[in-house]
C-alpha cells in the first residue's frame, strides 16, 4: 500500500457500498409491493425509489473520491 492512504476511510466507504447493496433488493420488492395499492403520479415515485437509492449511493462513492483526491 501506498503510504498515506487513510485505512479508515477506505474500510468506511467499503462497508457503506456492502450494507447499501445488500438492501437494494429488499428496498426494490418493497417499493412494488407499495406501488402495486397506487395509481398514477403515485405509483410512478414510488417505483423510482430504488433508482434515486441507487444514485444516492453513487454520488456518495464519487463525492468520497472527490474528496480524497483533492486532499492528495
Amino acid at each position: 500500500m501506498a503510504p498515506g492512504i487513510d485505512i479508515r476511510g477506505v474500510l468506511g466507504v467499503l462497508i457503506l457500498v456492502v450494507i447499501a447493496t445488500a438492501l437494494v433488493p429488499t428496498i426494490a420488492t418493497s417499493c412494488s409491493a407499495a406501488a402495486a395499492c397506487l395509481t398514477g403520479a403515485a405509483a410512478i415515485m414510488v417505483n423510482l425509489v430504488p433508482l434515486f437509492y441507487v444514485i444516492g449511493i453513487v454520488l456518495a462513492l464519487v463525492t468520497w473520491a472527490t474528496a480524497y483526491a483533492k486532499a492528495r
